[in-house]
């Protein structure tokens, strides 16, 4: 009688041990998953950010690249301008200066 009660007792105590290291290891598994998940929604999230950073990005570059090619225009035209004036003043310069030695 006595040994069945001790049997018994350590079946109990077995299946109570076997139990707890079951919830630990299953508590351990769930952490570890939500600890995952987390981290898969902050690189989610991180690179959602980093995405509409870099299209923000994109599209100021590409209006300072307009405003850039737009300015070169105005330059180009300024320039232009500035040879012909060049020019004509070189040509009269010359034409004076073979008048001058006529």
């Amino acid at each position: 009688m006595i040994k069945e009660a001790e049997m018994e007792a350590k079946a109990i105590i077995d299946k109570a041990m076997s139990d707890s290291k079951n919830a630990v290891a299953t508590a351990r598994r769930d952490s570890v998953n939500k600890i995952q998940e987390a981290e898969a929604q902050f690189r989610k999230e991180f690179e959602a950010a980093v995405a509409k950073e870099m299209k923000a990005l994109e599209a100021e570059r590409d209006k300072l690249l307009s405003l850039g090619r737009d300015k070169a225009g105005q330059l180009d035209k300024a320039a232009e301008a500035r040879i012909e004036k060049v020019k004509d003043f070189l040509k009269k310069e010359f034409e004076r200066t073979i008048d001058a030695t006529s």
